[in-house]
C-alpha cells in the first residue's frame, strides 16, 4: 500500500506539472498569434521611415505657404497703402475747385493742376493770388463730389480695419 500511496504521489505530483505545461503552453501560443499579428521590426521601421520623408515633406509646403501669406499680406498691406495714398491725394484734388477761366480757349484746355500748395498761392497774370480768387469762389465741394470721397474714405478705412482684424489671426 505504500507503494500505491507513493505512485498515487508521483502521479499528482505530474499531474500538475502537465497542467502547469499545458498552461504554459496556451499562453505562449496567445504570445505567438499576437506577434504573428503585428508587422515585422523591418516592415515597421519602413512605414515609420515613409512617415517621417512624409512628415518633412509636409512641414516643407507648410513653410513655403506660411512665406508667400507673409508675402501676400505684406503685398495687400503696400495695396491698401497706396490706395490711402491715391484717396488723399484725390480727396486734397476735388476740394480744391480749379480757378474760373476767363478766356473761351482756357474753358476748352483744363489748367494744370498744382503740384505744391506754394505753386496754388502764386500769382496769376493780373498779379492777384489764385488763393484769393478761389476763396471768393466756393471752397466746400459739391455734394456729389463730397459724398464719393466719404464713401472711398470709409471703403478705406474699412479695408484698413479688416486687414488689421485679420493680422491678429495666426494659424
Amino acid at each position: 500500500m505504500a507503494s500505491i500511496t507513493q505512485e498515487i504521489e508521483v502521479l499528482k505530483a505530474n499531474l500538475t506539472d502537465s497542467k502547469l505545461k499545458r498552461k504554459h503552453i496556451v499562453h505562449i501560443e496567445n504570445l505567438a498569434k499576437t506577434v504573428n499579428e503585428v508587422p515585422s521590426r523591418t516592415q515597421t521601421q519602413k512605414e515609420i521611415e515613409a512617415v517621417g520623408s512624409q512628415m518633412d515633406e509636409l512641414d516643407r509646403i507648410t513653410q513655403l505657404a506660411s512665406h508667400r501669406l507673409q508675402l501676400r499680406q505684406k503685398q495687400f498691406h503696400l495695396l491698401l497703402h497706396s490706395i490711402d495714398s491715391l484717396q488723399r491725394t484725390i480727396w486734397e484734388e476735388d476740394t480744391t475747385p480749379p480757378p474760373k477761366p476767363s478766356s473761351p480757349q482756357q474753358q476748352q484746355q483744363p489748367p494744370p493742376l498744382p503740384h505744391t500748395q506754394a505753386e496754388a498761392g502764386e500769382a496769376d497774370d493780373t498779379g492777384a493770388p489764385e488763393a484769393t480768387q478761389m476763396q471768393t469762389e466756393t471752397t466746400v465741394p459739391p455734394a456729389a463730389i463730397r459724398d464719393k470721397g466719404k464713401e472711398r474714405a470709409d471703403t478705406a478705412q474699412q479695408l484698413r480695419t479688416n486687414n488689421t482684424n485679420n493680422n491678429h489671426h495666426h494659424y
